[in-house]
């Protein structure tokens, strides 16, 4: 290889202490944009699943703790129930469907039980109570002891001892 294209293909190509450069730069910028990226996504809310024997019932339900949910400080909290057969997916999917965003940015606890062996909350089924919200005000740090409620039903809630 003659001299004048040695020359050339240096002029070229980068040293290796320019790629070194480039490599610690590359590094560098990849771990603050991933830090960047973790503090300014907000924290999210953690959803847990719980069951246990109410009403001569098993019943498991839904639970979205508030991002960095502390069992010390009170909480709102909201009993939803689901439309249709109330099973716990369908519990699940109205919490992550419908409540999860804003209990997020609004910091409440939101529980979602599944219907026990098929029966609706509105009727055989409601028999959980008070067993169930005894426990639920037992475990998490209910603002003021009072849970709200809502539910595709909105009218028959009345007739389950929590909500009338």
């Amino acid at each position: 290889m003659s001299r004048t294209h040695a020359n050339e293909r240096s002029r070229y190509e980068p040293s290796t202490g320019t790629l070194r450069m480039r490599r610690m730069l590359l590094m560098t910028s990849t771990i603050a944009a991933a830090a960047l990226c973790a503090i300014a996504r907000p924290a999210a809310a953690e959803l847990i699943e719980k069951s246990g024997r109410f009403g001569g019932l098993n019943l498991t339900y839904k639970v979205l703790l508030p991002p960095g949910y502390d069992a010390a400080r009170e909480y709102p909290a909201v009993l939803v129930f689901t439309g249709g057969p109330q099973r716990l997916d369908m519990a699940e999917n109205t919490i992550n469907t419908d409540w999860r965003t804003e209990a997020e940015s609004r910091g409440y606890t939101v529980i979602s039980p599944g219907s026990p062996d098929g029966s609706l909350f509105f009727e055989a089924a409601d028999r959980v109570f008070p067993e169930l919200l005894d426990t639920i005000l037992a475990d998490y740090n209910v603002a003021g002891r009072k849970l709200a409620h809502r539910g595709a039903f909105e009218r028959r809630l009345e007739r389950i001892p929590c909500c009338g």
